[in-house]
């Protein structure tokens, strides 16, 4: 029990937490292979500060922010191992220079991807709404 300025006994009411967003787990096929082939590309991606903001890169020593959803699926593939980090380099992002870390794809998921970019879908895939109605 607290003290308030006149002597009275008051209960202290705890401060409202923030809610952080949790990050989306996707299972999303497509999206994975386009994340991994975009790692890959010269132009792949960077953890930016402490917190590892994803950004883009966008020439050899420029960053631009990720969208939420670009971002989301990185963080699951690092989790997951499915994307590794590198070394520090700095980046121009906006008119700041930031360190971050490069993001790099490992060879056994690079041979993964290739593999699953030559499955077949099944044809029940390809089936809009108005087909099945």
């Amino acid at each position: 029990m607290d003290v308030d300025l006149f002597g009275n006994t008051v209960t202290a009411t705890p401060a409202p937490a923030e809610k952080l967003r949790r990050p989306r787990i996707t299972n999303d096929t497509d999206l994975v292979i386009t994340i991994v082939e975009r790692a890959m590309s010269s132009l792949g991606y960077v953890l930016i500060g402490p917190t590892g903001q994803v950004h883009r890169k966008h020439g050899p020593h420029q960053a631009k922010k990720c969208i939420w959803w670009e971002a989301d699926a990185v963080h699951q593939l690092l989790t997951r191992k499915w994307l590794t980090v590198g070394g520090y380099h700095l980046y121009q992002v906006g008119a700041t220079r930031k360190a971050g870390q490069s993001v790099l794809v490992p060879k056994h998921i690079r041979l993964k991807v290739q593999r699953w970019k030559f499955l077949v879908r099944p044809s029940m895939w390809d089936m809009t709404t108005e087909e099945s109605s």
